[in-house]
């Protein structure tokens, strides 16, 4: 069961959705506990392409950092990877309800994936090669001219190897939030997504990244359809106006 903070209208369950946001927004914060105190790392992160039970992940640490040897149970430790992406603080101000009834108070708008799991490490080269050779593909797999493990020499390469450790992720549990304004009707939605693009000239309030997704995952056009590529996974809460109870504080 998850501990994240779920109203409904907020939750994800989408794989693809998912995974495309975990491979746009990689770096994931490991957190495990060892001796009743937390572990906090910062790892980029590929899969195998399947960011759901029985899914897998992959990533390495430095052979200095401490993590691998403070979890070195071949059976592997729980521990929780967090992908945080755009936010952004929204301002009432950008509500309908600020010209009649003045009933709006701020809010803050982030999207975020908690994956649970087994981490467990590998000190075998042949292991730590086929590692890095993942996240390098997963990594260059855009540019023109993609770089390859193979580019560099054996020898540098193997050092290079030998100065690392293997982390694989065994997923048991995945919860996805997207708190974008789906609790409102279309019309603030669609203020705020104007008030965030106004202000993404600057960058102010991470307003760029945060719009663009708004206005891919959430924006309702004026004749009520969805901007989806599907509307079947259009989120219930855009026809549900019984859902839409406005922000709170917290």
């Amino acid at each position: 069961m998850s501990s994240l903070y779920m109203p409904k209208q907020f939750k994800v369950t989408d794989g693809l959705k998912i995974l495309e946001f975990i491979n746009k927004f990689p770096l994931g914060m490991v957190v495990c506990v060892h001796d009743n105190e937390p572990i906090i790392n910062h790892l980029p992160f590929t899969s195998d392409g399947n960011i759901e039970q029985g899914g897998r992940m992959f990533c390495h640490v430095a052979r200095a950092n401490s993590i691998w040897r403070k979890f070195s149970s071949p059976e592997g430790t729980l521990a929780t990877v967090v992908f945080s992406g755009p936010s952004a603080y929204i301002t009432p101000s950008w509500y309908a309800e600020k010209q009649t009834t003045h009933k709006v108070v701020p809010t803050y708008a982030y999207c975020t994936v908690h994956v649970k799991g087994v981490l467990k490490f590998t000190d075998v080269e042949a292991e730590k090669l086929n590692i890095v050779t993942k996240l390098t593909t997963h990594f260059e797999d855009l540019r023109e001219n993609p770089w390859q493990v193979s580019d560099a020499p054996d020898d540098f390469i193997k050092s290079q190897i030998r100065a690392i450790v293997g982390c694989t992720f065994d997923i048991t549990s995945v919860t996805a939030k997207w708190k974008a304004n789906q609790n409102h009707t279309d019309e603030n939605r669609n203020n705020v997504t104007e008030g965030l693009e106004a202000e993404s000239a600057s960058g102010a309030n991470g307003g760029d990244a945060l719009s663009g997704l708004m206005a891919k995952e959430f924006r309702c056009t004026i004749t009520g359809g969805c901007p989806m590529s599907a509307k079947s996974s259009c989120p219930p809460s855009h026809n549900n106006a019984s859902d839409q109870k406005g922000d709170t504080l917290v």
